[in-house]
């Protein structure tokens, strides 16, 4: 798990995923320990889910067909504050399922983040993820094309650390959580955000 300390009206969220079987297990989420509030990204036979829940009821949900197993895509939300938008791959999905309130993020309540379960309304951590997440970046903003562009890089993919290198015309500005995935430390990540 780790702490959230962004805004819960804008933001980005970004991370590859590798699915190494189709099966119905969440990737990440943002829940409320104690009530039934959250923003998750699930896999689900095959799909790819992304949805909040709020008020009672899902607020918006949109989904990709065609996530397979073992291979790497980019996943990326981005909330401008009016309405999320959906990347796979890079590519917007514009399709909802469900699109009561597309302005709902991270509401108030919500209290925790968790990499490959999730933790909301008394459940303590379920819905365990088998398989792989890299290069997790949380922002305050809704970060543009071209630093998702720089992120994807074609499919190839960049690290998160790199952007605002030099030869580079992205910023790190606003990122609030970085986590790259390649050392744990008693399975715990380390937040690599600068600034932070």
């Amino acid at each position: 798990y780790f702490e959230i300390y962004f805004s819960s009206t804008v933001g980005s969220i970004s991370l590859w995923v590798n699915s190494g079987a189709s099966q119905d297990n969440t990737i990440m989420s943002f829940g409320d320990t104690s009530a039934q509030e959250y923003l998750s990204i699930r896999s689900d036979t095959g799909n790819l889910y992304c949805l909040q829940y709020s008020s009672g009821a899902v607020q918006w949900e949109i989904h990709k067909s065609g996530l397979g197993t073992n291979a790497w895509h980019l996943v990326t939300l981005v909330q401008d504050g009016s309405a999320v938008k959906f990347y796979f791959d890079n590519t917007e999905v514009t399709s909802f399922d469900v699109d009561t309130d597309k302005s709902k993020w991270i509401t108030s309540g919500i209290d925790n983040a968790r990499i490959g379960c999730v933790n909301k309304n008394g459940g303590g951590n379920t819905d365990f993820f088998d398989g792989l997440c890299d290069d997790i970046g949380l922002w305050d903003v809704a970060i543009n094309s071209t630093t998702r562009d720089y992120i994807y890089n074609s499919g190839d993919g960049r690290k998160i650390s790199q952007l605002g290198t030099e030869g580079s015309d992205t910023t790190c500005d606003n990122i609030k959580a970085y986590y790259d995935c390649d050392e744990f430390d008693n399975s715990t990540l380390t937040n690599n955000a600068v600034p932070i």
